[in-house]
């Protein structure tokens, strides 16, 4: 639930959905309402003491949903959401050092199912 602040900030910021879906051409009203919604999401785990601007921040997160959303229309393989199961992550995670990259760490953990 987010505070009275928070609600104003996020009503503050509705701009940034309206930005992200003009940079993508997405007209699509549902994704729009996904979009707004990931934008309170945001709200709730933005730290300012991460000394990043809130604009950034929530721009970033829908940003990111945005091209997630587009993925999963365009091939449901791709998306991010289905690909891998919570304990493949868990895996993931205990497998890879801090220094290594997103990426690798997915293509090591790929190579030991096969």
């Amino acid at each position: 639930m987010l505070t009275e602040e928070q609600r104003k900030t996020v009503e503050e910021s509705m701009w940034v959905v309206d930005a992200v879906m003009h940079r993508l051409s997405i007209r699509d009203e549902d994704t729009k309402q996904e979009l707004l919604y990931w934008l309170s999401w945001s709200i709730e785990k933005y730290d300012p003491k991460r000394e990043v601007l809130w604009t950034t921040f929530a721009y970033t997160c829908v940003y990111r949903r945005a091209l997630n959303i587009m993925r999963k229309k365009e091939n449901p393989c791709l998306s991010y959401d289905g690909f891998f199961s919570i304990a493949d992550t868990e895996d993931l995670y205990e497998k890879s050092d801090e220094k290594m990259d997103t990426r690798r760490a997915f293509a090591m953990l790929s190579k030991e199912e096969k």
